[in-house]
């Protein structure tokens, strides 16, 4: 073990005087005339600075390799720990805006059983049967000559997107808006963005 140290600390000497002698070459050169760039022989700095580095121990090389490599591993975990932040921060985000959104449907959900219950078991029996025994006025639809605004919401499994837009279609003119994450009942589940067309419509 003292064998190996005595040759690296002897390596380790005989690099700075090889880095010594290249400091005293470049400090008492003589100077270029007309500048103060020494003048020196750039073979000769080149040959002795690599005999220098050849001349450190291979534990001094592998200890920078392994500070680079620490150095690269510490700025990629940084960089993994940022996204990983990023990451839970939209997660989280998206967990509220969910836990909102559910809140927000329950309470229209709340909203719809009471109008529903108010209203009674006959008023519901009529509606029904009114909606059962009407006329199919589809193919009165190309006949429609006033501006037509078609309003359906995104989520609406009653009439959806796609039935809508085949009304739509079949009335000259006529303006088809879809409501995003709103079902069939436009103006309680999305008053504001239904105000918002009506109102751009209207104007």
């Amino acid at each position: 073990m003292t064998g190996v140290f005595d040759s690296e600390h002897h390596s380790i000497n005989d690099s700075e005087t090889l880095l010594r002698r290249v400091i005293d070459i470049i400090a008492t050169a003589r100077t270029i005339p007309l500048s103060s760039s020494p003048m020196i022989n750039r073979d000769e700095i080149l040959e002795m600075l690599e005999e220098a580095l050849n001349r450190l121990p291979e534990e001094l090389r592998q200890a920078r390799r392994m500070l680079k490599e620490r150095d690269e591993f510490v700025i990629k975990t940084r960089r993994e720990a940022d996204d990983i932040l990023d990451a839970s921060r939209a997660q989280a985000e998206r967990m509220v805006q969910r836990t909102e959104v559910v809140k927000s449907a329950e309470h229209r959900a709340r909203h719809i059983i009471d109008m529903a219950e108010a209203t009674g078991p006959a008023a519901f029996i009529r509606q029904e049967t009114a909606l059962l025994e009407r006329e199919d006025y589809t193919p009165l639809l190309p006949e429609i000559r006033c501006p037509t605004l078609v309003i359906v919401g995104e989520a609406d499994a009653i009439t959806p997107v796609l039935m809508v837009q085949a009304m739509a279609q079949q009335i000259p003119g006529a303006r088809l808006e879809v409501i995003a994450g709103c079902g069939h009942l436009s103006t309680l589940e999305c008053p504001a963005e239904t105000t918002v067309l009506l109102k751009a419509w209207l104007s």
